[in-house]
């Protein structure tokens, strides 16, 4: 399997933070955890799709690392990553490139199969879930946390993404 998807050699390569390969560690180790009916044919999945990920990963940063903006794309998401709580511009970060909005914009998604915005909101979103399951913090201090001046619009942004409201997820997770 790992011949097959070209991960045998280097023994070693980075993969940087990427949010759907750290989530699908997570879910592998909770179902690890828990141990729960059909537990192993989960993880097993989990795996197998990590195992691709992570392979598609390494063979698209072979083309993105003969790209001279491969660096600087990178550097813009180490930052959405570091200070996701500021509030941020599309400006702000082109010129942290040296780019265009318009080309940041594009060469970004082309990046990370996100566009900027979204991708921002995704990492705020995960740590959104991280704090309402290991804190006893409120929503609106979470909110705040975030960079979200407004504890509604941040509700409403996170039911968009996870399809429930921040005190069901928390009351769910905390069920299970």
């Amino acid at each position: 399997l790992l011949e097959k998807m070209n991960l045998l050699s280097p023994s070693y390569f980075s993969i940087g933070l990427n949010d759907s390969c750290i989530r699908l560690f997570k879910k592998m180790i909770y179902e690890l955890q828990l141990k729960r009916p059909q537990f192993e044919d989960l993880s097993t999945a989990y795996l197998l799709q990590l195992l691709a990920m992570v392979s598609r990963i390494k063979n698209e940063t072979k083309i993105q690392k003969n790209n001279p903006k491969y660096e600087v794309l990178q550097k813009a998401v180490e930052h959405m990553h570091r200070y996701y709580y500021k509030k941020w511009s599309i400006r702000e970060f082109a010129k942290l490139c040296n780019l265009s909005e318009y080309h940041f914009i594009h060469l970004f998604k082309e990046f990370t199969g996100l566009p900027p915005i979204q991708y921002l909101t995704s990492i705020r979103m995960d740590k959104a879930k991280e704090l309402l399951l290991n804190s006893s913090l409120s929503i609106y201090e979470i909110s705040y946390i975030l960079g979200y001046n407004n504890p509604l619009y941040f509700s409403r942004l996170f039911k968009k993404v996870t399809g429930i409201s921040p005190s069901s997820y928390r009351d769910e997770e905390n069920h299970r």
